[in-house]
């Protein structure tokens, strides 16, 4: 899961988020470049990292960790 950043003219009309799920499978969500600072962008992707890494929570089902999972 992570967030990445494109051209407003490259956005739907009217939205300034948009999940996308890439070839790989994972969860992108694309922002409108002028609504998110590159700086909030890679403290989001490093917090998503952590999330995903660890298992606190699957992006494509939306699951919680199983009780008693040590996270």
């Amino acid at each position: 899961m992570r967030i990445e950043v494109a051209p407003a003219d490259a956005m739907p009309e009217g939205r300034l988020v948009v999940p996308v799920i890439d070839r790989a499978g994972e969860v992108v969500w694309v922002v409108r470049e002028d609504k998110m600072p590159d700086d909030l962008r890679r403290e989001f992707n490093a917090h998503f990292e952590n999330i995903t890494h660890n298992h606190l929570l699957d992006p494509l089902t939306d699951e919680k960790p199983p009780p008693g999972h040590p996270h």
